[in-house]
């Protein structure tokens, strides 16, 4: 029986490039034994890891993942901008409403 495998998570896949960065490929076990990483990679085993960062396939779905997480931030980013836009429009409006109610009174 074959065990259904979960996607990566962001978590997982930053946790996965930044190790083989410190460590270098081929040190899955090193890697899964690291607290800074492990934690992150706990339900992955070394054949996993081997099999993402070298096979074509994987490193494909993992890029899919990647490039999605991009996507997410980028939309949370221009959403705060928007709402920086918003807050300072709104000041404005503020400003202009008193200078109206001083000029009125």
């Amino acid at each position: 029986m074959t065990k259904h495998k979960e996607r990566w998570t962001k978590e997982q896949v930053e946790a996965l490039w930044a190790s083989v960065k410190k460590y270098g490929v081929g040190k899955w076990q090193v890697i899964l034994s690291d607290p800074q990483f492990g934690s992150a990679l706990s339900n992955r085993s070394n054949i996993d890891l081997k099999q993402v960062v070298t096979n074509p396939a994987d490193r494909e779905t993992l890029e899919d993942v990647a490039m999605a997480v991009a996507r997410q931030i980028s939309i949370a980013e221009n959403m705060e901008q928007e709402t920086i836009k918003a807050c300072e429009e709104t000041d404005k409006i503020s400003e202009l409403l008193d200078e109206s109610s001083v000029m009125t009174n």
